[in-house]
């Protein structure tokens, strides 16, 4: 009764495009790992790019989540997000002990520059780059010792994440955003988030993978696009 043209690409997801031939318009099955995504042709079930602008926030309002004593998480390496950091440092007067975990953070980490008393902001790293190597020696950073295949399980069963914010390559047209260089740990850490603040950066690589290296604008609570200044959420 059904159609069926299938196509494949490596690692990332497989899309088969079914149709009645009598009755009803084509519907295209997206199928990324165990997750499977239904878009209708001509009704789409989900605007992605609709769900997007909804999502879309500027780096001060996404990161008025933060919460006094919270634990917020940065990833990892050139994943870190700069403008959302620069705008949770602008915060520091408003809160106190907000924990914040990274590594190989090449910095500068506004956060942690901007309080050197350490009571608002309290950073600490799970590997030192060298950067936060000298934050070490000057009393800014507290080290993690771990195992890197451990981080994840870690995170999955022991570790609380109230906010998490990383930088991600753009969203593609099925609603993915790739986790670049931050692919071997990142999806730990926002699966565990309650909320997820996503940071674009348009010169990030796309790293394939087959496991955990990309999230969906569905599992996203908010957005920041410096290049994109349509900000329809309040």
């Amino acid at each position: 009764m059904y159609d069926c043209m299938a196509y494949h690409f490596p690692f990332v997801y497989t899309k088969a495009i079914l149709y009645n031939k009598d009755t009803g318009p084509p519907v295209t099955i997206i199928r990324y790992k165990y997750r499977i995504r239904f878009l209708m042709k001509g009704m789409h079930m989900m605007d992605v790019y609709q769900e997007y602008r909804n999502k879309l926030r500027t780096p001060e309002q996404a990161v008025q989540v933060v919460k006094s004593g919270d634990w917020v998480d940065y990833s990892t390496n050139v994943c870190f997000p700069p403008l959302l950091d620069a705008a949770l440092a602008k915060r520091r007067d408003e809160l106190l002990d907000v924990k914040i975990r990274g590594n190989l953070c090449f910095g500068p980490l506004m956060t942690v520059e901007g309080d050197p008393s350490r009571e608002h902001f309290y950073y600490n790293s799970w590997h030192c780059s060298a950067y936060e190597r000298k934050l070490c020696d000057r009393g800014l950073c507290n080290y993690i010792p771990m195992i890197f295949r451990n981080v994840v399980p870690y995170y999955r069963h022991f570790l609380t994440v109230n906010v998490a914010m990383m930088c991600v390559t753009p969203m593609d047209k099925h609603g993915y955003f790739n986790l670049s260089c931050a692919s071997g740990i990142a999806k730990g850490i926002l699966d565990k988030a309650d909320v997820v603040i996503l940071e674009i950066n348009e010169r990030l690589p796309y790293i394939y993978g087959g496991f955990d290296e990309c999230i969906h604008i569905s599992d996203v609570d908010f957005v920041e696009n410096a290049d994109d200044e349509t900000y329809e959420g309040e």
